[in-house]
């Protein structure tokens, strides 16, 4: 059968070759906007490593001196009434757990960067600060190496507790508790003392600090209150219990949170699932990623239209070759199966030229890459892998997803007008000859 619908094809080859050229052209095309779409798409939807669904923030806020009810002798002390408010929040009824967070915690506007050491690295981790006994891992639902709610050790004034993708980057192969963060390091470097002098007490599964990141080396570090200077750095973070909807719980607590959790010169407001901060922080890459979606959108109803129609109106011109295979005896399905073969070998011959000519353009130009404030760290890559940071994966996957969404294509294109002639009269088919 193969012999028939290669000498079939060859027959056919003037019109063939431009539907080759088309096919060959659609899968370029392909390539320059389903990369993108694919990979962005990928980052954010990657999961946060912490029980995001279940937590809402709760902003405070100072009443500025010389306003209505400020009170001079809590100025000093706002921080006593800022845990007041956390345990006045872990009585409502809804509440699982809170805690209090600064600006450089999940999904905030502030960000803490600290460089791994030049001598053994090329990335940095971002750092997390954390108040002690304020039960802030099991509010996030951070999960340690083994999968379990991560249990907070006790800390003394060095102690940090370390992700695991920091643990891999600066001790790896072993278990870095009890070891420095930067002993490992030869370098004389004043600037890398913070970390030498900072002993691992805990290490953490990996989470993502902010969605359109992808991947973050974290560390965790406890903050003094002594350190907060304004209560505008701080806010309180809720995990609800389990079935509790976030959405419905600020309608039904707003009223409550805004007039009763005060004190001091310390009120709260306004708040707000960390789902819908996730997306406030990830809102110009998921309109990028809207953008992108459009546009494969558009391309592939156009592309299933002008295909469908070029190889619909291909088979339909073949109803005397399906008629003089009727009469010597050929069966509807063997015809139908021959048709759709010459439909697939073209398709594959082209997916393999096109995505060829495209490995010419991106073996100079790369493949797409995110956003990232890691840019091409190969130290953070290596400890945080991803199927896209790998060339011949992440080129294989694409290549196999146009290829595959062709052959369907091609296909519902050939099917059904293949169908059709395979089951005429042969005497209709032929009555012109």
């Amino acid at each position: 059968m193969l012999k028939l619908i290669l000498k079939s094809l060859w027959a056919r080859r003037r019109r063939n070759v431009w539907i080759i050229l088309e096919l060959i052209l659609i899968t370029i095309v392909a390539w320059v906007v389903l990369d993108p779409a694919i990979v962005t798409g990928y980052n954010l939807s990657l999961q946060p490593g912490y029980d995001i669904d279940r937590l809402v923030s709760i902003s405070l806020s100072e009443i500025p001196e010389k306003g209505r009810g400020y009170k001079a002798e809590n100025a000093e002390k706002f921080m006593d009434d800022v845990r007041r408010l956390l345990d006045k929040v872990r009585t409502y009824n809804e509440v699982e757990n809170a805690t209090i967070v600064t600006n450089t915690s999940f999904e905030q506007g502030s960000m803490n960067v600290s460089s791994f050491p030049a001598d053994s690295t090329d990335g940095c981790y971002v750092v997390v600060k954390f108040f002690r006994n304020t039960d802030f891992f099991k509010t996030f639902g951070i999960k340690d190496l083994d999968g379990n709610n991560f249990v907070e050790p006790p800390l003394s004034g060095n102690d940090i507790i370390i992700s695991k993708s920091v643990a891999r980057i600066m001790h790896p192969g072993i278990n870095p508790v009890g070891h420095y963060l930067n002993e490992s390091s030869n370098t004389a470097s004043h600037r890398y003392e913070w970390d030498r002098n900072k002993l691992i007490a805990g290490v953490t599964d990996d989470a993502i600090y902010r969605s359109t990141m992808g991947r973050s080396p974290i560390v965790y570090k406890y903050e003094k209150d002594s350190k907060i200077r304004s209560a505008n750095s701080v806010s309180l973070a809720l995990r609800l219990k389990p079935g509790v909807n976030p959405d419905r719980f600020i309608v039904e607590y707003s009223e409550m949170i805004s007039k009763s959790l005060r004190s001091g010169n310390i009120y709260a407001h306004s708040p707000i699932s960390y789902t819908d901060i996730k997306d406030n922080m990830s809102r110009i890459e998921r309109n990028k990623y809207i953008i992108s979606l459009a546009l494969v959108s558009f391309f592939f109803i156009n592309l299933c239209l002008g295909i469908i129609g070029t190889f619909y109106l291909q088979t339909r011109t073949r109803s005397r070759d399906t008629g003089i295979m009727r009469s010597f005896g050929a069966t509807p399905g063997s015809i139908l199966r021959e048709i759709i073969s010459e439909g697939w070998i073209m398709t594959t011959l082209s997916c393999v030229i096109g995505c060829g000519l495209y490995y010419l353009y991106i073996r100079k130009e790369g493949l797409f890459e995110p956003d990232s404030m890691w840019g091409h760290s190969d130290t953070i890559i290596t400890a945080m892998p991803h199927w896209h940071d790998s060339f011949w994966m992440h080129f294989g996957i694409i290549s196999a997803i146009i290829y595959v969404a062709l052959m369907i294509t091609v296909s519902i294109g050939i099917y059904f007008p293949a169908w059709r002639i395979s089951h005429a009269n042969p005497v209709d088919a032929l009555k012109d000859e």
